[in-house]
């Protein structure tokens, strides 16, 4: 659970939501992804739920 995986995107929030961005590298003929995902802490259980999978372009930020 901690550390979370990938860059945090915006202002931390006192309900403890997290919006997440990380990148599954390319493999083979495989390109690479980049994901953004929501975790949310309440209510229990935890959940996260994957909002975006797209190709990535390799530019680092």
């Amino acid at each position: 659970m901690v550390p979370r995986l990938g860059v945090l995107l915006g202002p931390p929030r006192q309900d403890g939501t997290e919006v997440r961005k990380t990148r599954i590298e390319p493999a083979d003929d495989t390109p690479g992804l980049a994901v953004a995902y929501v975790y949310t802490p309440t209510p229990p259980p935890p959940t996260v739920a994957i909002t975006s999978v797209t190709p990535d372009d390799g530019v680092a930020e």
